[in-house]
């Protein structure tokens, strides 16, 4: 897979605010601030991208879709603005 982050293992998790943790305070209707913003939009706009490009391929749309879905709980969000290039 081109995209490639690394998951920090020495690094608390509950210390961190994950892509994830900002969705759910999105949807309890918690205002995000800008960069917050930013990056769910990044996410989402990478992750929209790189499912569309597997349809009808349902066994890599499953496996793009884990693996977003194990990046939105582990990555901090702000990491994730720092590779927001790949987007």
């Amino acid at each position: 897979m081109k995209d490639t982050f690394k998951i920090d293992t020495t690094i608390d998790l509950s210390s961190i605010r994950t892509l994830s943790d900002l969705e759910l305070e999105e949807l309890d209707g918690e205002i995000l601030s800008r960069e917050e913003l930013k990056a769910l939009r990044l996410f989402r706009q990478l992750r929209l991208s790189k499912l569309k490009k597997q349809q009808g391929q349902e066994s890599e749309f499953n496996s793009q879709f884990e693996y977003f879905r194990t990046l939105s709980n582990f990555i901090d969000y702000k990491e994730f603005l720092d590779k927001s290039s790949v987007a």
